[in-house]
This record gives C-alpha cells, sequence and structure tokens, in this order.
C-alpha cells in the first residue's frame, strides 16, 4: 500500500481526487497523510519516494473560486520528447494546468506537473463555477474555457496526466498493477421530436401548410406536407422521424445498446412537448425495453435549472413507464450549470448524468474518456452520482454556427478520431445522434462508419 502525504488545507477535495485517480482509475491501495508540508509525497513503508508539487490546493482560501484561483495563461508546456517519458501521450508537448518549472530536467522521483490539482480543475469544471461566461442558452461556451483557449479541447489531458503519473510509479515500484478496463461505445440518442407527423395536431399542420403556400412560397410542398400528415396519421406508420428501428438494428449488428432520452414536458420554443402517455409513445417505450436497449430522461430546456420542474418531468416519465428503472440521462440543449445540475440527478437516486460536452465543440470538457464521481465545489463533497461524458454530438459537428464540417468526410474523420482516442485510453466513447437527423442518408451512412458497420 502507497502513503500519500499532503498538506492539511482543504481536505475534503484533496482526498476526492486521490481517490479518483489513484483509487477510482488505476486502482491502487493508498491511504492519505496530512502533514505540514509544502507539496506532495507517494511512497512506501521502504522509504521510495515520489513528490509532486502542490500549486491549485495552495491558493489562500480568500481566493478559492475566484478569478486569482485560476491557471496563468499563456500555458506552460513540458516537452516530454526532451527527458526520458514512456507514456501513451496524444502528442509530447504537455500543456500544464498547474505545476512547478523547470519542466525539461525533472529528477527521477519528481514529477512536475500538479497532477491532483490540475486533474480537480478539470473534473470538477472549476472555471465554469468562477466564470460568469454564458451563451444565449445559459451555457458555459467552449471559447471560454481553458482547453480551447490552450487548444487541448481535443485531447483527454486528465488521462494524459493519469498516464505520465503512473509511469512514474511504475518505474519506481516495477510490480505495481493497475485497474484493467475495457474499451466502451455508448450510442445516445435524445429524442426531442420522436415524430414529424404522427404527433402533430391538425391545426399545427395547417400553420406549417400555410407557411408552404404563404412565406416559403411552395405550395407543392404544403400539398405534399398534409398528404404525408394524413397517411402518416391514418396508418399510424411510416413517419420519417420514426428511425428507432433502423438505430436499434444497427447497435444490435455492432453488439451494442443505445440509449433513448425521452422528455416528458417542456413549454419553450426549444421543447417539443409531446404527451409521454400517447399511445404511440407508449409501443416506443415497450419496443425500447423489450429489445433490451435503455430509456434515459431529458429534462426540458427550463427544467436544466429549476428542480421542481425537473422532478415533475421526471415523475412523468417514471408512471408512463410503469416500474422501468430510469438510470441516467442528458440535459435539453446541454444546459447545465456546476455544480447545480448534478445535485437533480444525484437527490432523485439516478445514477448518471451524460450532458458533459460543449454544445460549440465536441471534445473533452472534462479532459477525460472516463466516467467519474462529480466533486460539488459548493457543498464541498463527492457526489454519488457519475458523470460519463459525453464526446461528440451530431449537431456540433456537422451543423451551423457550430463547428459546421458539414455532412462531409471531414466530419467523419474528426469524430473517428475522438472515438480513437478513447480507445487508446481504454475509456468510454460516449457519441450523440438525434433520431429526426437520419432522414438524411449521409448521415446514415455516417453513423454507420462510426460503429464500424460499413
Amino acid at each position: 500500500m502507497l502513503t500519500v502525504k499532503t498538506p492539511p488545507t482543504y481536505k475534503p477535495e484533496r482526498k476526492y481526487i486521490i481517490q479518483v485517480l489513484l483509487g477510482d482509475f488505476l486502482g491502487i491501495d493508498f491511504h492519505v497523510e496530512f502533514q505540514d508540508r509544502q507539496n506532495i509525497s507517494i511512497s512506501d513503508k521502504d522509504g521510495k519516494e515520489l513528490i509532486l508539487p502542490d500549486v491549485l490546493f495552495q491558493t489562500p482560501q480568500n481566493q478559492w473560486l475566484t478569478t486569482d484561483s485560476l491557471p496563468k495563461q499563456p500555458l506552460s508546456v513540458w516537452d516530454t520528447d526532451k527527458v526520458d517519458l514512456n507514456c501513451t501521450l496524444i502528442n509530447p508537448k504537455i500543456p500544464i494546468i498547474y505545476g512547478q518549472p523547470p519542466f525539461d530536467f525533472p529528477k527521477r522521483n519528481f514529477l512536475p506537473i500538479d497532477i491532483f490539482g490540475s486533474a480537480f480543475f478539470m473534473l470538477t469544471r472549476y472555471e465554469e463555477v468562477v466564470k460568469p461566461d454564458k451563451d444565449e442558452h445559459d451555457r458555459f461556451p467552449a471559447t471560454s474555457s481553458l482547453a480551447y483557449q490552450e487548444e487541448f479541447l481535443d485531447r483527454p489531458i486528465t488521462n494524459e496526466y493519469l498516464e505520465i503519473l503512473w509511469f512514474y510509479l511504475n518505474r519506481l515500484w516495477p510490480g505495481i498493477t493497475r485497474k484493467k478496463r475495457l474499451f466502451r461505445i455508448f450510442p445516445t440518442h435524445d429524442v426531442d421530436i420522436p415524430y414529424d407527423y404522427l404527433l402533430r395536431p391538425f391545426w399545427k399542420i395547417l400553420l406549417r401548410v400555410g407557411a408552404d403556400f404563404i412565406y416559403r412560397r411552395n405550395p407543392v410542398l404544403g400539398i405534399k406536407n398534409l398528404s404525408k400528415w394524413l397517411k402518416v396519421n391514418i396508418s399510424k406508420k411510416n413517419d420519417p422521424f420514426d428511425t428507432f428501428d433502423w438505430i436499434m438494428n444497427q447497435s444490435e449488428r455492432a453488439g451494442l445498446k443505445s440509449s433513448f432520452n425521452l422528455m416528458a414536458g417542456g413549454n419553450t420554443q426549444f421543447d417539443y412537448n409531446y404527451p409521454v402517455e400517447n399511445s404511440n409513445i407508449q409501443r416506443l417505450l415497450k419496443i425500447i425495453i423489450e429489445r433490451g436497449h435503455e430509456v434515459g430522461f431529458h429534462p426540458s430546456y427550463s427544467a436544466a435549472l429549476e428542480k421542481e420542474l425537473w422532478e415533475e418531468e421526471l415523475l412523468r416519465l417514471k408512471r408512463s413507464l410503469k416500474g422501468y428503472n430510469i438510470k441516467g440521462g442528458r440535459h435539453h440543449f446541454l444546459r447545465f450549470h456546476t455544480p447545480l445540475t448534478w445535485r437533480f440527478w444525484m437527490e432523485n437516486g439516478l445514477e448518471y448524468d451524460s450532458t458533459l460536452v460543449f454544445a460549440d465543440r465536441s471534445g473533452f470538457r472534462c479532459g477525460t474518456c472516463y466516467e467519474y464521481h462529480p466533486f460539488d465545489l459548493e457543498k464541498r463533497k463527492a457526489m454519488s452520482l457519475l458523470e460519463r461524458p459525453l464526446i461528440v454530438m451530431d449537431r456540433t459537428v456537422i451543423d451551423k454556427p457550430y463547428m459546421g464540417f458539414g455532412r462531409t468526410n471531414n466530419a467523419l474523420d474528426y469524430m473517428i478520431r475522438l472515438k480513437n482516442i478513447c480507445q487508446i485510453y481504454k475509456g468510454d466513447f460516449v457519441f450523440l445522434w438525434h433520431n429526426q437527423r437520419f432522414v438524411n442518408s449521409k448521415e446514415r451512412e455516417m453513423y454507420k462508419a462510426l460503429l464500424n458497420l460499413n
């Protein structure tokens, strides 16, 4: 068993991040001792010792969760090609979120990165509590993040730090072993609009047809929409957005299970607000469950920040599922406030949230492709909930005004590159593709290629 000796400040925070990195991620036995010291020591009973700098947790109390505690930019970069460092990195040049120079001439038992402080910064989304930046949907934008500004959003920097730490530990203790992991793929589907025509009231299709005639000046389209609405609502099938069987077929071909996150409310222009009690939705839920796929929760636009509304929608979805155990889900529009929104999931007994990717840029918002327990920065305690970070969303990569790759090979190559990075670290590739987008044949082909089905 290793002993981690650390200064006595910020005890809950230190215990949390040491547990996540050494215990949860690496699976190493350890115990923590608090001492009056200025650095962090990892040692054994025979006196072998690894020293790490302690930077973030040296922050004075009156500067904690303020801009004074944020990493100083531009970040220092450690060129690991210049040192004897043999571990899995996306790029040998490592941005140092917190650390202690010089970086090019480290001693064998001194690691110049504040691994624990830097990982804590990324996993807790520390900067999102400190910075007031929000976009038009009250979301923290990628462009305000350190990862985007310092050009490492496409790298799981926490995983890279972990590999560096493991290299040092393994060099000092060659017989040490780490937890075995398996690469996992999680195809997920937020069901914002389950059907294009089937649940649309007659007066709404009249408005749509009227817009086709008057605003779009396309009477042929108007007649086509009205005809399609009539056919779908008479036959109860062939709705263009009803791609659920196709999605499940692809997942089953790939040996995977899809997660379908359904809404149970919503009263803004950004919500479709379909009734989960409707017989068509009930039939869909029954098929998903019978085929062994997952039904998750998709809180509405406003519910992301309103606990009472969030709980009402969850209860409504649970009632419609008649005893089915909802484990997790994702927020509509990726609206999320740290740590408030995490509390909604945990306090209602759900196992995981999978919201955390930036809406305007895909990549590693949390710096990792491993699921992990978040930390409540305001209440200063670890959470029982798991965060399963989302890595790729269809709209973010393909559509304007976000990354805007379009339905191109460049878009697919980018998504596959992120998937391959997750595989390198034996992590989780969690991606989101909305059911209504599969009306486009190109997106169907992109999706299948992402699952290695082409």
